[in-house]
């Protein structure tokens, strides 16, 4: 599983991460701790850490944070704007393009 199919299933890994960090914002959403989803959530995270073991073996580490540093950017924005109805200001938004440009770079250049 090296190349495109390795970095694929960082991806699709990645996306299973956002369901967990979903669960999670929705336990901490009201004032108190919603424990059944924080439970949900924690359970996500820590079962992805075995998929995250194996795209390492088959990723350079530097290839690996590209690929998922620009899906983390790109998956939890789309989240809390289609999801949670969050929006973003200017600022906000000109980071998230300076974000994924910077890391379009490093991916060029690593």
């Amino acid at each position: 599983m090296d190349g495109l199919p390795a970095i694929g299933f960082v991806l699709l890994l990645n996306l299973v991460v956002l369901l967990g960090d979903y669960f999670l914002k929705l336990a901490g959403a009201e004032e108190d701790l919603e424990p059944r989803f924080f439970a949900i959530g924690f359970a996500i995270q820590m079962l992805t850490t075995v998929g995250w073991f194996f795209a390492m073996k088959h990723l350079k580490l530097t290839t690996l944070a590209v690929y998922y540093s620009i899906s983390t950017v790109l998956y939890l924005t789309a989240l809390g704007v289609f999801v949670f109805h969050e929006r973003l200001n200017l600022y906000e938004m000109l980071g998230v393009a300076t974000a994924i440009l910077s890391l379009f770079l490093l991916a060029r250049f690593a």
